[in-house]
């Protein structure tokens, strides 16, 4: 019997060694996720088959309720919104596809003993491949905007800030050698110049987002909160005069700087549409349809736009969910994000997981102003909010 229980314990032990190399392998390979199309596809090739490979070696404890519940309504929802976009002809595969990935991450995050992974060094190596492409002129440009390896800057944003943040985060941790220091601090200033070059709105505004969030939730003195908080409206001030007195374009190849600043202005038209002309257009279609169960489908939302995305992924659940299954959806997430940052301010969440939840906030943010949910990239943060933002309560043997 005792040897039995060796044999056991041993068995899982291993198991968990296993799973925990196929994690780590998971978040690297999706810094290259969009090497290479259809069938030839990163995701395809490695990530995916790796993602079932892993749930042979995840086997969860039934005392934990909520992994069973969780995993049971996310399947449930992923079928259901593969159907939804068979409805209108489009990828229906991408929620059967992502459906192992989903539980093999849920059995990771509610494992009796979860994985003491450092998250940040893994994820400050997201801006790595694109400097690589970069220096070696393999780098995609897209109207002049770097974009990396990736086929869309606003998408190779995301990876970028992710990697600046996690970068920050080894900065300013403690216990850390000189040398590993500067090493971060250069990689963290040339993460801010490709975020720069990629002109994405949302990046660098979800990044200076989760700065202010960091830092007025510190515990820095309030007078030092005030002070910074009227030199930042100063500053924002100042820039937004100064972006008034900008033509409606300027090239990236003139002003980096000047491109970013004159995309902000609100009466700038971006390829046939500015994004707040396009949600509205398709938040009245979706409304007026009358149909609140049916998902409306992409095609028909962007019908008249140039763009084919609503750049904005609330409104995407919207449109390919149904408005009553998205709204749910959208609302639940919300929840989840803000009873995360609860559960993070309490200190009731792993020292390296915190850069984790830092790299969602600046994701939500960034939902705001693009389509993200064909991003793979998006549902692991999708997936690690829900999970982090619950205490796990043990049920019944």
């Amino acid at each position: 019997m005792h040897n039995t229980e060796v044999i056991s314990v041993r068995g899982r032990n291993s198991h968990r060694k296993a799973a925990k190399i196929i994690l780590v392998l998971l978040l690297l390979l999706f810094s290259v996720e969009y090497i290479g199309e259809g069938n030839l596809s990163v995701y395809r090739l490695g990530i995916f088959p790796l993602a079932l490979l892993g749930c042979l070696f995840v086997s969860p404890s039934p005392k934990y309720s909520n992994f069973g519940h969780s995993v049971t309504i996310f399947s449930i929802y992923l079928i259901i919104y593969s159907l939804c976009l068979l409805i209108h002809n489009d990828n229906y595969l991408f929620p059967i596809f992502t459906i192992p990935l989903a539980y093999f991450l849920f059995a990771i995050w509610f494992s009796r003993e979860p994985f003491d992974i450092d998250y940040a060094k893994i994820f400050s190596f997201y801006s790595v491949p694109h400097i690589f492409a970069l220096v070696s002129g393999r780098a995609n440009f897209a109207f002049g905007r770097f974009a990396g390896l990736h086929y869309d800057p606003n998408f190779c944003a995301i990876f970028i800030t992710i990697a600046t943040i996690s970068s920050f985060f080894l900065i300013i941790r403690e216990r850390q050698s000189f040398a590993k220091r500067m090493f971060f601090c250069i990689l963290l200033v040339v993460d801010i110049i490709l975020l720069l070059l990629t002109g994405s709105r949302g990046g660098i505004m979800s990044l200076l987002a989760v700065g202010l969030i960091m830092f007025f939730s510190s515990h820095a003195k309030f007078r030092l909160k005030i002070i910074v908080g009227l030199a930042l409206i100063s500053i924002g001030l100042s820039i937004f005069a100064y972006i008034q007195s900008l033509p409606d374009f300027v090239s990236p190849e003139d002003s980096i700087i000047d491109s970013f600043l004159v995309r902000l202005k609100p009466d700038t038209v971006e390829e046939g549409g500015g994004r707040t002309e396009v949600w509205e257009g398709v938040w009245n279609r979706i409304f007026s349809s009358g149909d609140w169960i049916t998902p409306y489908g992409r095609l028909n939302a962007m019908q008249g736009f140039m763009n084919q995305y609503t750049h904005n992924s609330y409104l995407d659940f919207l449109v390919e969910n149904g408005i009553i299954l998205g709204i749910i959806i959208v609302v639940s997430y919300l929840i989840a994000l803000f009873k995360s940052f609860i559960r993070l301010k309490k200190n009731k969440i792993n020292k390296n997981e915190i850069p984790y939840l830092w790299c969602c906030y600046a994701v939500s943010f960034e939902m705001f102003f693009i389509s993200a949910v064909s991003q793979k990239i998006f549902w692991i943060f999708f997936f690690f909010v829900f999970a982090k933002s619950q205490i796990i309560r043990l049920g019944k043997m």
